[in-house]
């Protein structure tokens, strides 16, 4: 905030994301065709639960090139450009339910 930028708290975060990735107004299309790797979908998950680049190196225990490499691939395979991106993706796809990310069961 102090630097201009927008802040939301998960709460609200994890709500936005909900619903913009379960509307009609979400551009992303559900592909059967994407495979993702153990460690891609593990990836997926650590975005989902907003983790930083470098908290997901740590958990992962690969380095931030490592999850760059990681974050292109998702990306590409997802055709999306962000964070963001990568988990109204993983809504949208049930790749990860509203419980992996809030704790609650669905």
């Amino acid at each position: 905030v102090y630097a201009g930028e927008m802040y939301y708290c998960s709460g609200s975060s994890m709500s936005l994301i909900k619903k913009i990735g379960l509307s009609k107004y979400n551009p992303s299309k559900r592909n059967k065709d994407i495979h993702f790797s153990e460690r891609e979908t593990e990836f997926i998950k650590l975005v989902c639960l907003e983790f930083s680049i470098k908290e997901i190196a740590g958990i992962m225990k690969i380095s931030t090139r490592r999850v760059d490499e990681y974050s292109q691939s998702v990306k590409e395979k997802t055709e999306t450009s962000s964070f963001v991106g990568i988990a109204l993706f993983a809504i949208k796809n049930n790749i990860i339910g509203t419980c992996d990310v809030c704790g609650s069961a669905d």
